[in-house]
């Protein structure tokens, strides 16, 4: 009966430290979780941002290219409507 008793009061005791240990991590994580989620929406925020001002950049470069080839393209028209005149007329 003694050892019985002395062996079911280890494994209360073991069980008791198991819980403890676990009810530690769970709050541990949960702190840490916190704080995780609030620097990985941060740090997401900052990288949206970045890829907005690049992709913005680029936008702008690409514009800036078009408008080109396209005024390019307008001052080429009253050639290219003779040139179709002269040839509809042949």
């Amino acid at each position: 009966m003694i050892i019985f008793q002395t062996e079911s009061m280890a494994l209360f005791s073991t069980k008791m430290k198991f819980y403890a240990i676990k009810k530690y991590h769970i709050q541990t994580a949960a702190i840490f979780g916190i704080k995780g989620a609030i620097v990985g929406s941060f740090k997401a925020g900052l990288l949206n941002a970045g890829t907005g001002i690049v992709r913005g950049i680029g936008d702008t470069i690409s514009d800036s290219i078009t408008d080109s080839k396209f005024k390019k393209a307008e001052k080429l028209l009253p050639t290219a409507k003779k040139f179709l005149i002269a040839y509809a007329t042949l």
